[in-house]
C-alpha cells in the first residue's frame, strides 16, 4: 500500500471472497452472495510517497456455507475460490471478473488469488470449532415457515425473476404454529431430586476469590464451593436489579452491572455522568481493529472506575433497515464484519476484568413492538448473517456474557429457546459465561423461569427482585 496523495493519511486493505455456486448449491438452496468481505487491516499513518506492506488474515471458516438440506451442516463447495483486494465490494468483484476473463470496468486481475477445491467438503466444520465432540447440524427448522406447512419462497440467486417478492405475504395461524407458541414445554422428570437432596450451607472453607483460578472442568472443587450456598443465596443471583447483591457466607462482593447506551449513565460512586461515546456504527466504520480493541479496553477501565463488573454492550444485531431502532448500538449490516469487531471489543474489555455482554441474541430486527414478535428465517441466514456477529465475540473474543432478545425465532421465545441457548451458544460455541434475558417487566410470556433455566438462562436482566438493589449494597 502506497500513499500516492499529497498529505499524510491511512487507508484500509479490504479482502473479499467469491466462493463457488454450482449445481449442488442450487439443488440444495445454498445461497451465496457474489462477493463477501472476509478480512481487512488498516495501515499506519503514511506520509506522501510512503509505502507499507499489510498482511490481512482470512478466517477459512468465512468461506464455508451452511447447507440445511443436503449435508445439514457447514460445507466448503467444490469449484474455484477467488480472493480479491478491493476498495469496496464492487471494486473487488470487478477484479474477480477481470481474473475470469470478463471485460469489467476498472477490474485488475493482478489483485486476485484463486485456487480450486476438487471435492465437496462436508467434514471440515462438521463438528464444533471449540468442542470436537459436538456435531454442528440443523437447530432452527422451527424458524422456517415451510416447516409448518406454509409455503414460504426465499429469494434465490438461481432464479431472481421467479423468487423475487412482488406482493406482501399474509400469514394465517394454523394448529402447528399455535402449538409452537406455547411456552409451557418444561415437564419435571418423575425422578427429579427434591431440594432437600442437595447439600446446602456446608462449611468447606472456600471463598469466592479462592475460585478465580480453578479450572472450569474441576467438578469436585466447584461442587464443594456450591455446596456452601443455600437455596436463598443461589436464588438471589437469578433476579438482576442492575446487578446482584453480596453473599457474605462465601465473601462474594456485589456485582453491579449496567447498559452502555453509548455511555454508562450515572457513575455509581459519584452520581455524575460518565464518558459519552460515539455510536457503535461510527466506531465500526473506522475499519480499525486497534480502535475496536481500544474502545473495549477504555470502556473496561471506565467500568472498573465506576465499580461495574459487566456491561450489556456490544451490538450483534444486523442493520436490516436504515431506520432500525438500535442501529446506533449495533456493529454493522455485515455478519463477517460484525464478527471481527465483536472479537476485538470483547478482548479489549475483558482484559480489564469486565464482562463483555453483547446483545440481543438473536434476530432483534426492530425496536417498535419487538416484545414477542415472531421472526421467521431459514437456517443458513440465521447462522451466516444474524448469529455471525455474536459468534466472533464469543468464540474468538472470549466474551463471558450474552443478552437474549425479546422476539421469537419462529414461534419460540429466544430466552426459552433450548436450541439457541443450550445447543448452539453453550454447546457448539462452548460459551462458559452467563446468559441473561433482555430487560424484563413482571408480565406475560417472559416469566417462564423453568423453560428459561432449562434452556440455559442464568439471570433475568433488570428484573424487579425481592433481594434488594445490588447497586445500593455495593
Amino acid at each position: 500500500m502506497t500513499n500516492t496523495g499529497s498529505v499524510a493519511g491511512k487507508s484500509v486493505v479490504q479482502v473479499y471472497a467469491q466462493t463457488p455456486y454450482g449445481d449442488y448449491e442450487k439443488q440444495n438452496s445454498v445461497e451465496k452472495s457474489t462477493i463477501q468481505l472476509v478480512g481487512f487491516e488498516k495501515t499506519d499513518m503514511l506520509q506522501p510517497g510512503e509505502s507499507q506492506t499489510v498482511t490481512v488474515p482470512v478466517e477459512r471458516y468465512f468461506l464455508a456455507s451452511y447447507d440445511s438440506k443436503g449435508a445439514q451442516g457447514y460445507i466448503l463447495s467444490s469449484g474455484t475460490y477467488y480472493l480479491s483486494v478491493g476498495d469496496n465490494a464492487h471494486d473487488a468483484l470487478n477484479n474477480v471478473l477481470a481474473a475470469k476473463g470478463y471485460t469489467a470496468a476498472d477490474g485488475n486481475a493482478a489483485k486476485t488469488y484463486s485456487w480450486t477445491q476438487t471435492d465437496l467438503d462436508t467434514e471440515s466444520y462438521r463438528f464444533s470449532r471449540v468442542d470436537s465432540s459436538i456435531e454442528v447440524t440443523n437447530q432452527f427448522d422451527h424458524a422456517d415457515l415451510n416447516t409448518f406447512g406454509i409455503e414460504m419462497t426465499y429469494l434465490s440467486r438461481s432464479d431472481w425473476a421467479g423468487t423475487f417478492p412482488v406482493e406482501q405475504m399474509h400469514l394465517e395461524m394454523n394448529e402447528a404454529l399455535l402449538e409452537e407458541l406455547s411456552l409451557d414445554w418444561y415437564e419435571q422428570p418423575e425422578d427429579a431430586p427434591a431440594v432437600s437432596d442437595f447439600t446446602q450451607g456446608a462449611d468447606n472453607g472456600l471463598t469466592f476469590s479462592d475460585m478465580r483460578l480453578v479450572e472450569w472442568d474441576d467438578e469436585e472443587t466447584w461442587n464443594k464451593f456450591i455446596d456452601q450456598l443455600t437455596i436463598d443465596e443461589m436464588a438471589s443471583m437469578l433476579m438482576d436489579s442492575r446487578g446482584t447483591a453480596a453473599i457474605e457466607s462465601i465473601a462474594m462482593p456485589a456485582a453491579p452491572r449496567t447498559d452502555d447506551n453509548s455511555g454508562f449513565g450515572p457513575l455509581l460512586s459519584e452520581g455524575a455522568n460518565g464518558i459519552k461515546w460515539v455510536t457503535e456504527a461510527l466506531t465500526a466504520r473506522t475499519w480499525n481493529k486497534a480502535l475496536f480493541e481500544s474502545r473495549g479496553r477504555v470502556m473496561g477501565i471506565e467500568a472498573t472506575f465506576c465499580g461495574l463488573t459487566e456491561i450489556w454492550y456490544g451490538g450483534g444485531n444486523i442493520h436490516r433497515t436504515p431506520v432500525g431502532g438500535r442501529n446506533w448500538q449495533y456493529y454493522s449490516e455485515d455478519g463477517n464484519f460484525g464478527y471481527i469487531i465483536g472479537t476485538y471489543e470483547a478482548i479489549g474489555m475483558q482484559s480489564q476484568g469486565v464482562i463483555y455482554c453483547p446483545k440481543h441474541f438473536v434476530l432483534n430486527d426492530q425496536e417498535t413492538f419487538r416484545e414477542g414478535i415472531s421472526t421467521f428465517a431459514n437456517e443458513q441466514s440465521i447462522r451466516e448473517i444474524y448469529m455471525r456477529s455474536f459468534e466472533g465475540a464469543i468464540c474468538d473474543g472470549g466474551a463471558l456474557g450474552i443478552m437474549t432478545s425479546f422476539n421469537r425465532l419462529g414461534c419460540r421465545f429466544a430466552s426459552a429457546n433450548y436450541n439457541l441457548v443450550h445447543n448452539v451458544l453453550k454447546g457448539e460455541w462452548g460459551f462458559k459465561g452467563h446468559a441473561t434475558t433482555d430487560g424484563y417487566t413482571q408480565s406475560g410470556f417472559k416469566m417462564h423461569f423453568e423453560e428459561e433455566a432449562t434452556a440455559g438462562i442464568d439471570y433475568t436482566c433488570a428484573s424487579n427482585s425481592d433481594y434488594g438493589d445490588a447497586v445500593k449494597s455495593y
